[in-house]
Parts: C-alpha cells; sequence; structure tokens
C-alpha cells in the first residue's frame, strides 16, 4: 500500500535567533510506502546547494560510547559570517543539551528500545545517532534543510538503515505523528516561540507520547519550564564541557499521567 502526500511549505521561510536558525523547505510530490516515518520521509539533496560549508568527520564521545557524525567546518562559517553571512547557522555545532540527552537516554535504554523516536530541531541528530541501533524506527528533523543534509550524511556513513531524515518545522507539523517518544533539547532559547512549544507539547503529552526533554539552566528557561512541572516524572542534572566552561543540563521526562499511556515506574536515579 502507498500513501501520496504533498509538502505544501513552497517558498516558505522563517528566520529567528537560537541553535535552530532558519528555515528552507522545499516542496516534494513523494509516494512512500504507508508506515510511520516513510510518511514524512523527505532526504534533502547533499549538493553545494544544500551543503555550502565543507563538512569533517567527528568524534563525539557521549560516557563510554564514541559517536562519528559530520559537522560543518568551523573556519568556514566564520569566514562567511565575516563576509556577511546573514544568519548564522546555529545547528552547525554539538550543543551541551544533545551531549547531556544523549548520556541520559544512554542510561535508559528502556525508554527507546523497539519504539518510534521522534527527533525535533535536531541541530546536527546527535541522540538519535546514538539510540539507533535500539530504538525500532528514528525520525530525525529539524526546520533547516542544512542541517537536515549534514544527518544524513551521518546516517550514510555509519550506514544505519533505520534512521529517516526530514525537514520539519515546530510551526507547521504535519498530521499522523504518534511517536512513543519525542526528543526535544535546547528548544526554549527563544520566549516569542513559548507559546507555540507549550501546544506542540500538550499535543505530543495528550497523545500519550513520552517527552525528553534537556535544557540549560538559563534564566529564561524558568517561564518555559514551570507549566511542564505537572508532567515531569523524573528529571537529573549533568554537567558538561563546553568552550573551557562547564554547563549545568537538566534533562526531564515528561508524561500525561491521564493519557493511560503511562508507567510511573521506569526510571530510577
Amino acid at each position: 500500500m502507498t500513501f501520496c502526500l504533498v509538502c505544501n511549505c513552497v517558498g516558505y521561510r522563517k528566520e529567528r535567533e537560537g541553535p535552530q536558525s532558519g528555515v528552507k523547505l522545499v516542496s516534494a510530490f513523494l509516494c512512500v510506502p504507508f508506515a510511520f516515518f516513510a510518511l514524512f520521509a523527505f532526504n534533502c539533496c547533499e549538493s553545494s546547494l544544500c551543503m555550502p560549508f565543507p563538512l569533517e568527520l567527528r568524534n563525539i564521545k557521549v560516557g563510554d560510547v564514541s559517536v562519528e557524525l559530520f559537522v560543518p567546518d568551523l573556519f568556514a562559517i566564520q569566514q562567511a559570517w565575516k563576509k556577511g553571512m546573514p544568519h548564522f547557522p546555529y545547528w552547525s555545532q554539538v550543543w551541551p543539551s544533545a551531549i547531556a540527552m544523549s548520556q541520559f537516554l544512554l542510561k535508559h535504554p528502556e525508554l527507546y528500545k523497539d519504539k518510534q523516536v521522534l527527533e525535533i530541531a535536531a541541530g546536527l541528530g546527535l541522540p538519535s545517532l546514538v539510540i539507533a541501533n535500539s530504538a525500532r524506527s528514528v525520525l530525525c528533523t529539524d526546520m533547516d534543510a542544512e542541517a537536515v543534509a549534514t544527518i544524513q550524511r551521518s546516517v550514510n556513513h555509519q550506514q544505519i538503515k533505520n534512521v529517516t531524515c526530514s525537514t520539519m518545522d515546530w510551526n507547521h507539523l504535519p498530521e499522523g505523528l504518534h511517536p512513543g517518544l519525542l526528543l526535544l533539547s535546547d528548544i526554549n532559547y527563544d520566549a516569542t516561540q513559548f507559546s507555540v512549544l507549550h501546544g506542540v507539547l500538550q499535543h505530543f503529552l495528550q497523545q500519550g507520547t513520552m517527552v525528553l526533554l534537556s535544557t540549560p539552566q538559563r534564566l529564561i528557561a524558568k517561564s518555559f519550564i514551570e507549566p511542564l512541572l505537572p508532567y515531569s516524572i523524573g528529571q537529573e542534572v549533568f554537567t558538561v564541557a563546553h568552550e573551557k566552561n562547564e554547563v549545568q543540563i537538566t534533562v526531564m521526562v515528561l508524561e500525561d499521567h491521564n493519557s493511560g499511556n503511562n508507567d510511573l515506574s521506569i526510571l530510577s536515579f
């Protein structure tokens, strides 16, 4: 059985500050098998149009695990910024929140083992790559097509078969997403987006999806986190080295106690 779908994001572009800046979604007509992740598959090209910066393969240490992934060359980005690049590609580095989330996931494989996992605003997709071998399937998304193309390079390099990379904007989520686990790292940096993000979280929580949220302990985070505390079933603080400093990252597990899908006994800290 196949399902045909037209991406309705022709020419849409939005710029904002933070780790995920910019979006350029290209429309495509897809005829794909009717399955959870294949339904939303949209693999960006790896041409020079999608990949303006040279990539280098890096080995990222997460606990006792090493993960190889592609990262845009920092010098090339800095040179482009000096020459007037209008929007800095914040997605182009591995942020402490992604590392902390990955560490937490490795400690709790029961959260994603044999489950369908969705990561939104993935940046370079480290958490998705870390859990791919144990999850049933992973849909790794970002609003920036260049970020998605870079993640796809990492997926191809590792020859991972159960990860689909797709452009996706949390302001315009497609219908029919029903993951068992949703991953979100360092999304609460722009207060103007808090209302939209709370709506996204409510949507997934009410349908029974467990949410894993990692956030730096910044002042602006307080007003975002407080409304989510009633959904918290556990949290842990990690210290992550970043640019010669140590950053405190809180990882929270959120679940709707009334969804009928919860298991409050699975976590131990």
